[in-house]
């Protein structure tokens, strides 16, 4: 391997950069927003130390919490409409006067696929929305 001697390692002084500018960071304006809407959001509630910059992961909480309970109650009311409407279809199939017939292998494919429905939807969301740390 070649030697690099003293002299021809050392660089002249138009070689160097004399000053490095380091941009301040900043809070940009309402303005200049885009994808970061909320990062910004938050920055500026620490910028000002607000009282929601402090409160807001509470509330947050509250939130999710409340919609994944509004949520859960939305899935087991649908599952009961349907549910109800199944009852509904047995019954008028069922009846000797009525004109809504069907044949037993529809009313047990109606009736296996909606309890598995009804047992699976609710396991999945209530899984999904609450899991088990």
């Amino acid at each position: 391997m070649a030697e690099i001697s003293p002299a021809a390692a050392s660089s002249s002084p138009a070689d160097v950069p004399q000053d490095i500018e380091i941009p301040r960071p900043a809070i940009y304006a309402a303005a200049t927003r885009g994808v970061d809407d909320l990062a910004l959001r938050e920055s500026e509630g620490f910028a000002k130390d607000s009282k929601w910059a402090l409160s807001h992961a509470s509330w947050d909480w509250l939130l999710r919490f409340v919609l994944k309970i509004a949520l859960f109650g939305f899935v087991i009311a649908l599952n009961l409409w349907w549910d109800v409407n199944v009852r509904r279809m047995l019954w008028q199939s069922g009846t000797v006067g009525s004109r809504f017939h069907l044949t037993d292998p529809v009313l047990i494919a109606l009736v296996t696929t909606s309890m598995a429905n009804f047992v699976a939807l609710i396991a999945i969301v209530a899984r999904h929305l609450f899991p088990a740390k």
